[in-house]
């Protein structure tokens, strides 16, 4: 199961990112962003941040940091969506990684 708390705190920052970047304070207020995103209507699109970081010593890629409300919002529905999520990754071949069960880092 994905834990919604799990994926705001520990997964909304790629782990290329120096460690000075982090989701802590958004992940300490978990709770109420839950119940915001049930309750309030944002914006439909927004433009995520994109830069330019290392993946290995000698080579770049392009990294997309989308905007927190609507990071939210897909984290709400993967929650909602955990079990027929995990009955199609279950099934499949093609997948190189399988989500982590970490717990909530504080």
């Amino acid at each position: 199961m994905f834990i919604f708390e799990n994926l705001i705190r520990n997964e909304y920052f790629p782990s290329e990112l120096p460690p000075c970047f982090t989701t802590e304070q958004l992940g300490d207020k978990f709770k109420d962003i839950k119940n915001l995103i049930e309750t309030v209507n944002g914006r439909n699109t927004s433009v995520p941040i994109i830069f330019s970081g290392f993946k290995k010593e000698n080579a770049r890629r392009k990294f997309a940091l989308p905007n927190p409300y609507h990071y939210c919002k897909a984290v709400n529905a993967i929650v909602e969506n955990s079990s027929e999520i995990f009955k199609i990754l279950d099934k499949s071949k093609a997948s190189l990684t399988k989500p982590l069960d970490n717990n909530p880092l504080r």
